[in-house]
Order: structure tokens, then sequence, then C-alpha cells
């Protein structure tokens, strides 16, 4: 582990759990899918990944800006940049009548109609006024109420244990192919969390997760990608890469970190050559969009690691556990990924690390990284994280210090 070094000035990050283009604020609308959104029963993390949330913001104040196309309005039903408009389907009207078996979540647009549409399937009659004026107010005004849990209500009051359907309710969906005018000076990121196997576990059951995806439970022509005129919403698609790169470059982000855990970016996964893939493909649509690597430990030590991370280094050995952090992470990342797609500071491609209090000790993980970085993994640039599971973090001061300490940069990328 040798190599030369020199000194990076350190990155200033702010993190931001926020829609992206509210963040913004400089790109085209929100996406219309979400105005129909059905909501479900889990929290954020189905299997306890303590991982950062995927809409969490990256802000950078020295990252390279680069110039986009002209950005462009959508609204539910407008033009969408790159061709094609995004269409709700008809708004149902009915007829009234109870169903057997599954209940369509997604029936309706609009929460009077979907508030009918459910009692409808549940009841098998109309719902009187007023229980669609209460449901269809809570939905607009109380941001814990969502259409799964008015269905879930309804079901109860019948005594039923109802299985639960999500149709599509938009006739177009299509990508999103421009890119947007730069209006600041700053370089926003997010980190992007690709923990799921749809249509299997983990995290990829319709009535649990949050939000919904189309290709989660079936084949998808939105990710489609080459010779597959479908695909499912997984990492394990190049289409997922793709229609994900798209948005978010189309949201204004110039860069995005890929939440790494170690076992998920092994070569024989195919995922990091599905990026790869993307990246390529958005080449040749004007690029824009990059990746640096968000390194979480939550891995380490645990069953789905396998044995490639168990047990979890010791990082009061600092020989030993810095090889192993870079042998597991930092090296297939960077080696899967061209350089030409890495997000850079200064010319060094940029690494996040997270501990989410799966390496043991703490006091050790400063002498773990310098020795990292002063070693064999050259030409990276870190940003440290030190917030604990417990919620204790550093004060800034502190942060800036560890920064300055860990920013080191070799002249030779070769090694990486």
């Amino acid at each position: 582990m040798n190599g030369q070094q020199r000194t990076a000035r350190p990155l200033t990050f702010a993190l931001a759990i926020a829609a992206v283009p509210s963040l913004l604020g400089q790109c085209g609308g929100s996406s219309p899918r979400t105005s129909v959104d059905a909501g479900s029963d889990g929290d954020d993390r189905e299997t306890g990944n303590p991982g950062a949330d995927a809409a969490n913001a990256l802000d950078s104040e020295d990252g390279q800006p680069e110039a986009g196309s002209p950005s462009a309005d959508d609204g539910s039903q407008a033009d969408a940049p790159g061709g094609g408009a995004f269409v709700l389907r008809p708004e149902w009207s009915g007829p009234c009548v109870g169903s057997p078996g599954a209940i369509d979540v997604n029936l309706g647009n609009s929460p009077e109609s979907f508030v009918r549409a459910a009692y409808c399937q549940i009841h098998g009659s109309e719902p009187a006024a007023a229980t669609v004026t209460q449901w269809a107010g809570q939905l607009r005004t109380a941001g814990y109420v969502r259409r799964i849990d008015v269905v879930r209500t309804l079901c109860n009051e019948q005594n039923r244990t109802c299985t639960l359907t999500y149709s599509n309710p938009w006739l177009t969906d299509v990508p999103r192919t421009a890119t947007c005018l730069r209006k600041g000076t700053r370089d926003v990121g997010a980190v992007m969390m690709f923990f799921f196997n749809c249509p299997n576990m983990p995290n990829c059951q319709m009535d649990w997760a949050n939000t919904h995806a189309w290709g989660m439970s079936a084949l998808d022509p939105i990710y489609g990608f080459g010779s597959s005129a479908a695909g499912y919403y997984a990492p394990t698609n190049v289409g997922f890469w793709m229609r994900e790169l798209l948005d978010a470059r189309f949201a204004g982000l110039e860069f995005v970190l890929p939440n790494v855990y170690g076992f998920d970016i092994q070569p024989s996964t195919g995922q990091l050559q599905n990026l790869e893939a993307a990246l390529t493909a958005i080449d040749a649509m004007g690029a824009g969009i990059r990746v640096g690597l968000f390194a979480d430990t939550w891995a380490w030590g645990k069953a789905p690691g396998g044995p490639l991370m168990n047990p979890a280094p010791d990082l009061s050995m600092t020989e030993s556990a810095a090889q192993r952090i870079y042998d597991v992470q930092w090296k297939p990342f960077f080696q899967g990924i061209s350089k030409t797609h890495w997000y850079t500071v200064d010319g060094a491609p940029l690494i996040y690390f997270y501990n989410a209090g799966s390496l043991q000790p703490t006091s050790g993980a400063s002498a773990v990284l310098a020795r990292a970085e002063r070693g064999e993994t050259q030409n990276v640039t870190m940003a440290l994280t030190s917030t604990a599971r417990s919620g204790s973090t550093k004060t800034r001061a502190q942060a800036k210090s560890c920064l300055q300490a860990l920013q080191v940069i070799a002249s030779d990328a070769s090694a990486v």
C-alpha cells in the first residue's frame, strides 16, 4: 500500500431530507405520478437497514458545474421535455360494484373519486356523502393519511381481510431526456439507495413500500433497455439505472452517490456493469450525470454481507481494517465505473463514508481511513460523516478538522 499524496481542500456538504426538484427550484415541476401515490403500511426500511435516505441531497460548493440545456415545466398532463406527454387515465365514474377479490387502491384520480371507488369495491354500495367528504378532506389535509389507510379502515369496518392491488393511473410515462439550465454555482447530488430486488425480497413488497414505482411487481416497458422491451425496478436491470439517472439529471443533479454496502457491487452481481452501461448510454444523450461512492457500513458483520463481510473489520487494527474496506467497497466500485463517469473534485473521485455503528471502536475510524487513503486507495477525496446511530454528531469545527485531516489525493489513479 504505497502512493504519493497531496492535500485537497475540504468539501462542504448540506444534508437535507427533501424532494430533489423542490430543493433545487431550477427545473421542471415534480413528477405528476405523486398525485395518486397510494402509500403503504411500512416504514422506510423493511429489513432494518439504517442507511441514508434516498432523498438525502448533497450540496457541494467545490464541484465543477456544467451547463445544461433549457429547463421546462411539466404539469400533470403537460408536454414533457424529450417528447410525449404525461396523461392520466380518465377519471373513474363507476359502476359502483363490489369486488370479491383484490381492492384496487389506485382507482380514482381525485380524492373524492378514490373514496367512492374504494367504498364501492369493499361495500358493494354507494358511500354516504359525509363519508366521501370526511375521507377526501383528510387525504388533502392530513399528511399521515394515505389511500391505503382509507382502504384498510373501510375493510376493517366490514370485518374483511382485503388483498390489495395497484393499477397504473397513467396512460403515458415518458422519459425525461432533457437536462436543466444551471442557475447557480453549487453542484447538487443525492445519495441513491438500490437495496431492493424487485419483484422479490428485500424491500419490494407493494403493500409495504411507502411509494410505488412501476416494475415492482411486474415487468414494465419504462424499464426496458436494448433488446429487452420491459424490465423490473431493480439494479440488476440496465433500464432501472437508465431511468433513475435520467430523472436525476432532469431534476438538476450533477451527481448521485450509490449507497454501496460491498457485497452488492462485486463483479458477480452485475450491478456495477449495469450502472456503467446506463451512464454510457446517457453520454450519447448529452451526458451531465456522474457518480461517486456512498460507502455504507451497515452490512459489515451482518448476514446479508455473507462471508465477504463477516466478521466486521476491527477498527483498532488499522492496517487490516483499512485494507478490507478498500478491497470490499472502494476498489471494486471505482474499477467498475470508468473514470469519465466519476464525479470529481480537483480531479479526484468522491467517497462519502458513513458509519452506522457497525464498525467499532469508533475511536479508531480516523486512523483507519487516513491509512486507507494514504496507501493503495490513491486518487480519492473523502468526506467523513461522524453521525452515529445514537444521533450524536461532531461539531462543525471538529468535522472540518476531520475533513482536512482525511482528504488526501494521490497523483496516480491507476491503482483505483
